[in-house]
């Protein structure tokens, strides 16, 4: 059988977790993670061991753009699936800005393909 991970309006943390759970449980075969806000900006010091993403909100500032935005891609850059099988993908049916997921697949799936 396949194994979808399936995360659904995760708030703050769980987006990066369920990235990380795609990426450390082999038996995970697809995942499809739809963020809902950001982490809260946390000092250093405060931040859970080997976490990230707290700064999202700050760089996107600086960078002039949505930090929602930013931190799909942060998302997506941080998945080890091949670059050919992850994206970000937008459903244009869903009438909110928050209307894209990070889309990833194992085994060497080509998602523009397919195959």
């Amino acid at each position: 059988g396949v194994c979808v991970l399936l995360g659904m309006h995760l708030c703050g943390d769980l987006s990066r977790r369920a990235v990380e759970i795609f990426d450390t449980r082999e038996a995970v075969d697809c995942a499809l993670v739809a963020p809902c806000c950001l982490q809260r900006q946390v000092a250093k010091r405060l931040r859970p061991a080997n976490s990230w993403g707290y700064d999202t909100t700050e760089l996107a500032r600086k960078a002039g753009m949505e930090p929602i935005v930013l931190w799909l891609q942060r998302l997506l850059e941080a998945s080890s699936a091949a670059p050919q099988a992850k994206r970000i993908w937008n459903d244009t049916d869903m009438l909110s800005v928050r209307n894209a997921f990070v889309e990833m697949y194992r085994g060497g799936v080509d998602i523009a393909t397919g195959a």
